[in-house]
């Protein structure tokens, strides 16, 4: 793909028609253009996937790749001097590391907090547990910072040597570390009448392969309810997993499709959606980790589609960002000014 200075419509459009790339019809992707429609892109690559093309397109604009590739927009707030979203990108064949900035204003001493997310080709695997060792930071100046530890989350870092040099990081190296499947499980799940709600859990038959199932590791899914309200039917469903041990939620969440009586891929409408830790499903475990929906949809849904990975490896992988530019709403110290004279303001 090869873009010189295009505005980030043409270069979407650009991607879809190389890539054959579309985005989720639920988000908002054609309003967060607007908001970047004057940033200018240039993508030169001969041989690179599509994680490597938005890595670019991450990198010169706001636009933030969320679950999967077919989750994009802005994310965080629009800046002044640049798109207050904008992120650090960086791509390997199918896999996308992006860390985001954000500063809290009411903390003292003043820190900045930098955040990771990972983003893989295969649409149902979510890195949840993908973790970044930061070993070294080195602002423009020269400053310095080492052994920022390992986590997903970097918090209360210094915000005055972010702000004496303008917001520009030289470099920022480090590991990622992230657990990629070794066996692949698929299981569809009967919608039967009067079987809903039900729970499935799956545990391996040969844990001793694999550390993290051998130390209690397990995936679930719940259909929570199945009902029907003036011809309309509404799905709320969980999926996770589940652990004796918190150090053991390494695995993915997997992934749910809702498929009609033919077998296709059925195209709902999000009432919600949620996860997160919970309490365990059963007296046996200590804590789980979980996704979930609830959908509606217009003829009754016949099955799902569960997909997750149950057994998985550990990969460490060497990463490096260059010339890193952190958006002007966390470091520029004009927009305290900003922000007093809003708080200084009447309420109407």
């Amino acid at each position: 793909m090869h873009l010189s200075d295009v505005d980030v419509p043409t270069a979407l459009r650009e991607i879809h028609k190389l890539f054959g790339w579309s985005h989720d019809p639920e988000t908002n992707i054609e309003r967060d253009e607007a908001f970047v429609k004057d940033v200018r892109v240039t993508i030169n690559r001969d041989d690179a996937s599509l994680a490597e093309i938005f890595a670019d397109l991450c990198n010169q604009t706001g636009f933030m790749i969320y679950e999967d590739f077919i989750y994009v927009g802005i994310y965080g707030e629009v800046g002044k001097e640049e798109t207050g979203g904008r992120n650090l990108a960086y791509a390997k064949d199918g896999l996308l590391l992006i860390l985001s900035f954000s500063q809290f204003s009411q903390e003292e001493p003043r820190n900045y907090y930098i955040h990771t997310h990972v983003v893989d080709s295969v649409p149902w695997l979510y890195h949840d547990g993908a973790r970044l060792q930061i070993d070294e930071l080195i602002y423009s100046d020269g400053t310095r910072l080492a052994n920022l530890g390992e986590d997903t989350s970097f918090c209360n870092i210094p915000l005055a040597p972010l702000v004496a040099n303008h917001g520009k990081i030289e470099r920022i190296s480090g590991i990622l570390s992230i657990q990629l499947p070794l066996s692949v499980v698929v299981r569809h799940i009967p919608l039967a009448p009067g079987k809903v709600p039900i729970a499935i859990r799956h545990i391996p038959l040969e844990p001793r392969k694999v550390a993290i199932v051998e130390s209690g590791a397990h995936n679930y899914i719940r259909v929570i309810r199945l009902d029907e309200v003036q011809g309309t039917w509404t799905l709320e469903c969980e999926y996770g997993h589940y652990s004796l041990k918190q150090d053991d939620l390494r695995l993915d969440f997997g992934h749910v499709d809702v498929l009609d009586a033919k077998g296709t891929v059925m195209q709902g409408t999000y009432k919600s959606v949620g996860g997160g830790p919970s309490g365990p499903p059963d007296p046996d475990s200590v804590t789980r980790k979980c996704k979930s929906f609830e959908m509606e949809y217009k003829v009754r849904p016949s099955a799902i589609r569960w997909t997750y990975a149950d057994a998985t490896e550990e990969y460490r992988i060497p990463v490096q960002f260059k010339n890193c530019r952190v958006p002007d709403i966390i470091w520029n110290p004009s927009n305290d000014k900003i922000e007093t004279k809003r708080k200084d303001r009447p309420n109407r």
